[in-house]
């Protein structure tokens, strides 16, 4: 007997996703738990695993197919069976599409490709290599587990890749003045959209100061030699920011109607770059742990959130947020309050500069630091209340124990 395995809610709200690629086929034989799909929502890349034992009898569509919340993703009967129910509104794919490696529109409509297997890419990278007429099997990708990244793409067009052959896409009159329309991934979607609402109804209050990161700096060299591990630099700024949290509540809080929710625990966001826009993940708990077990948690979910594969409970709901710019060699920065919070802190690289000490001028690392708050919920006061408490313990990390 056949039974029906609908799209789940795979949380945060969302209420679609976009089938990046099926691991089973019509036909196949299942066992529970295996991976049936990969899906790309909003906010993340998603296995799927097959629901029970059983034969695919049919798909909701072929890849880049976008299925909403509840409806019918796959339909498993028993052995002997070979077609879904009447009733059931789902399309069978196409068979050259499941054999094709790429995996494109040209796969869904029945290219047979080869039999090579099929190029690591965001969907936003295999539009763009569609757009340009690049074949991705013959790109080398440069980003982790060899994923093709946009960057690559874009190297193979600077390069002279082939132009777009699309009919409707715009011709140049020269490579010079040569431009190209991309549609927005639905990561890229969301961040827009989020962050336009944010900017226009938060009202938001920025301020800059530095810390001397001598200290800072060298207690990290010493954690990573006792841990045995290079201490990532974010989780010792997930741990500098909670002593100012407690100190300044109203920064771990976020406005409700007329009320100001003050949260007596810390998930601390921490912003990462990926190749299809930002994300951020969330340490839950962080007061809680160790240094140990902060630079473990950072770890596994920075390394997973650049390839997309922080599932979608491990994001939002943040109560404080950070970002490291250093690593992009920035310095300064003006940030947008994320949802459901009143404060974002960036810290930007430390540089040697000139400073004085006990009446001599000596060299010293510098970091800057920026905040942006609700100036709803804070003032002037408090804004600097917290990042000079940040900077008190950038600057002497033993107050983090407190």
């Amino acid at each position: 007997m056949s039974r029906e395995f609908p799209l789940p809610d795979i949380g945060s709200g969302l209420q679609e996703a976009e089938i990046i690629e099926w691991h089973v086929k019509v036909g196949d034989t299942v066992s529970a738990d295996q991976v049936l799909c990969e899906v790309e929502t909003e906010k993340s890349v998603v296995e799927i695993p097959v629901p029970f034992d059983g034969v695919v009898l049919s798909l909701a569509g072929p890849s880049g197919s976008t299925v909403n919340v509840g409806e019918v993703l796959v339909v498993i009967g028993d052995e002997g069976e070979t077609q879904a129910p009447a009733e059931t509104p789902v399309i069978e794919p196409v068979a050259e599409a499941e054999t094709s490696p790429r995996g494109d529109a040209a796969a869904a409509a029945g290219s047979m490709g080869s039999t090579m297997e099929r190029p690591i890419a965001m969907p936003l990278v295999r539009r763009l290599a569609k757009a340009n007429g690049i074949d991705l099997s013959q790109v080398a990708g440069t980003g982790v587990g060899g994923r093709i990244t946009r960057k690559d793409i874009e190297a193979v067009i600077a390069a002279g890749g082939t132009a777009p052959t699309d009919a409707s896409a715009p011709v140049a009159a020269s490579p010079a003045r040569s431009v190209e329309r991309v549609p927005l991934s639905k990561l890229r979607k969301a961040i827009g959209s989020h962050m336009t609402q944010q900017w226009q109804s938060v009202p938001h209050i920025s301020a800059h100061v530095e810390a001397d990161a001598t200290r800072f700096i060298s207690g990290r060299g010493m954690l990573s030699d006792r841990l045995g591990i290079e201490l990532p630099i974010d989780a010792l700024l997930v741990a500098a920011v909670i002593p100012a949290l407690r100190r300044f509540p109203v920064a771990n809080a976020e406005i409700v109607g007329d009320d100001l929710v003050v949260k007596h625990y810390f998930d601390i966001g921490v912003a990462v770059g990926s190749d299809e826009g930002l994300l951020v993940p969330i340490v839950r708990d962080a007061d809680e742990m160790s240094v140990a077990d902060l630079a473990a948690a950072v770890i596994d979910l920075t390394s997973r959130a650049k390839e997309r594969k922080v599932l979608p409970n491990e994001m939002g709901d943040q109560t404080f947020t950070i970002s490291n710019l250093g690593g992009l060699r920035g310095r300064h920065a003006t940030q947008v309050i994320p949802a459901g919070t009143t404060g974002i802190v960036s810290f930007g690289r430390a540089v040697e500069q000139p400073v004085v000490r006990d009446g001599e001028i000596v060299a010293a690392p510098i970091m800057p630091i920026s905040g942006t708050f609700d100036h709803r919920a804070m003032d002037g006061i408090e804004v600097m209340g917290v990042l000079n408490a940040i900077v008190e313990v950038i600057e002497e990390p033993a107050l983090m124990l407190l």
